[in-house]
């Protein structure tokens, strides 16, 4: 998997999935931004360290560590894999327990002198229930790609490059898809493809657009785009000459003149 840390961070990502895994529905990030954020944290029924440990082993099918302070836990912090760093920062956030992966003797040590009771239930087996939550994610994303896109379905066992020029188009804007953006970046992607194929990405274009998710496009074929935008910007030599909400360009009589054919 790559972009490691990102994925811990993530909402949905390898720490809501932990807390979700242990039943910590109403988790939190620990601090607002930077790497400690990854860390999340729920509230618990003054919960005893052996009880936690117990629920970690029963859950994640693993051995744990534990270094018990004898204390009632009501607030836990959890990170997957390696989050011993984390320890000073989640005892000063008002945590009782912190469950992670990787713990060194000494970091054990450290966690008993600040009273914090520490588990260590293993790197993988911590990262491990975030799986089944991008499987989920990634089928519930190909479903969408294909029906955007239903000739790739058709064409799924076939090698992108043997291809036709708009099926790699549409390929190319369904890989980028499959990470569930929050917004699209797309420069001229009707640029060298045919008039019916054109008119097909542009449909799915409105689709995508109008499942929630942001579109940035830059392409010359402004009628087209205009059709599917909200606002648009006009660029000559590299500088803004007009913008406004697309229905009102797209009668505008310098871009028709300009760009739409002059009316005809």
């Amino acid at each position: 998997i790559c972009a490691h840390t990102s994925l811990d961070i993530a909402k949905g990502g390898v720490n809501d999935a932990l807390a979700a895994a242990l039943g910590f529905e109403n988790a939190y990030p620990l601090t607002e931004s930077g790497e400690a954020s990854m860390v999340r944290v729920a509230e618990v029924n003054d919960i005893s360290a052996k009880d936690l440990a117990m629920l970690c082993t029963e859950t994640l099918s693993t051995g744990v560590r534990l270094a018990d302070c004898g204390n009632k836990i009501r607030k836990v912090a959890l990170c997957g894999g390696a989050g011993a760093d984390f320890i000073e920062e989640v005892k000063n956030a008002g945590c009782d327990a912190y469950i992670t992966g990787d713990v060194s003797h000494h970091e054990f040590l450290d966690a008993k002198a600040l009273g914090l009771t520490l588990i260590a239930a293993g790197h993988f087996e911590t990262e491990n229930p975030v799986v089944a939550v991008i499987a989920q994610k990634l089928k519930e994303n190909f479903d969408r790609v294909y029906k955007l896109f239903p000739v790739l379905k058709e064409r799924r066992s076939q090698v992108a490059n043997t291809l036709s020029g708009g099926e790699q188009q549409m390929v190319a804007i369904g890989r980028a898809l499959m990470s569930d953006p929050k917004i699209l970046l797309l420069d001229e992607p009707s640029l060298g493809l045919a008039p019916l194929i054109i008119e097909e990405i542009f449909k799915a274009f409105e689709k995508i657009r109008e499942e929630g998710t942001t579109i940035l496009i830059v392409e010359q074929n402004a009628l087209q785009t205009l059709k599917i935008a909200d606002y648009a910007y006009v660029l000559e030599l590299g500088k803004i000459s007009l913008e406004g909400p697309a229905k009102e360009l797209i009668t505008n009589k310098k871009l028709i003149d300009a760009y739409l054919g002059g009316g005809k």
